[in-house]
């Protein structure tokens, strides 16, 4: 990848200087990028990475364009140094000069440095590196300092962190137990007869309600859930049982509601109810 840039420019009275990008990353392995473009208002005669003036440059081969026996010719053209990160957790700082009409001497050693970093990691824009989502089984990316609370980090399995006998309660992106599904009968869920062209009334009583338990109705009422036909944002967190209504559509004939519940482990339970339209009656 693009490991970092640096631009060289010619400076009036304190000889030439540097204007140099943000900390790049590279990847153990990859091949990161350093640039040089001249932006100079003083001409460039050599521009150089890394040289002290005794030769101590970064290896000419490696430089693009490359014009022998010195890779500081060419001054005003695009370099680019190409290097191969084989060390991950190291940091390289490269520092580019140049020389200008005005000074024959390299000044402005404007420095870039190039956090490397191992393969499976990315930078944490900190200047660090990081996991690259470390919890695949939650969604959305985790770095290793954002696993939600009650979370493990990946161990031993690579990207889980959901720990066996837990559920991920994204509402308040925490890892809880699992809890157990509560029991749905007869009481559980109800609703009104209805004159046809009338809506009903759906009635829930949800015992032993917790935590990491998710409710809904199908199909989605027109009032009292969510657009999903969750339920579930309506319990206070305490209540037991939970109760609560909802406006079923317009019903125009026997119409099926199911009220089910899950843990997101367990096999998830149901109760299901057929709304009765009243006949009407007409006298003769």
């Amino acid at each position: 990848g693009t490991a970092g840039s640096a631009g060289l420019y010619g400076g009036g009275g304190g000889g030439a200087g540097g204007d140099l990008s943000v900390p790049g990353v590279a990847t153990a392995g990859a091949q990161g990028l350093i640039v040089i473009t001249d932006t100079s208002g003083d001409p460039l005669t050599a521009t150089a990475i890394n040289d002290d003036s005794t030769g101590n440059s970064v290896p000419c081969a490696n430089i693009v364009p490359l014009n022998n026996p010195g890779c500081e010719t060419q001054p005003d053209a695009t370099k680019t140094y190409t290097f191969t990160a084989n060390t991950p957790n190291v940091t390289y700082t490269f520092s580019a000069q140049a020389k200008t009409a005005a000074y024959t001497n390299y000044n402005g050693y404007a420095t870039v440095q190039v956090k490397v970093c191992d393969v499976g990691q990315v930078s944490d824009g900190n200047g660090g590196c990081q996991a690259a989502d470390v919890c695949t089984d939650i969604a959305g990316p985790q770095s290793i300092s954002s696993i939600p609370s009650g979370c493990q980090t990946p161990n031993p399995v690579p990207g889980q962190c959901i720990p066996n006998g837990y559920t991920y309660d994204a509402a308040n992106q925490q890892c809880l137990n699992v809890p157990a599904l509560p029991t749905l009968d007869a009481s559980s869920f109800t609703a009104t007869r209805v004159r046809a062209g009338q809506s009903s009334t759906l009635s829930w009583s949800i015992p032993t309600m917790a935590s990491g338990i998710s409710c809904g109705i199908t199909p989605i009422p027109i009032s009292g859930a969510g657009p999903d036909g969750s339920i579930t944002y309506l319990w206070n967190g305490r209540d037991n049982p939970f109760t609560g209504q909802a406006t079923s559509q317009v019903i125009n004939g026997p119409t099926t509601y199911t009220l089910t519940c899950t843990n997101n482990q367990d096999p998830p339970v149901s109760k299901s109810i057929t709304v009765q339209v009243v006949p009407q009656v007409q006298e003769i």
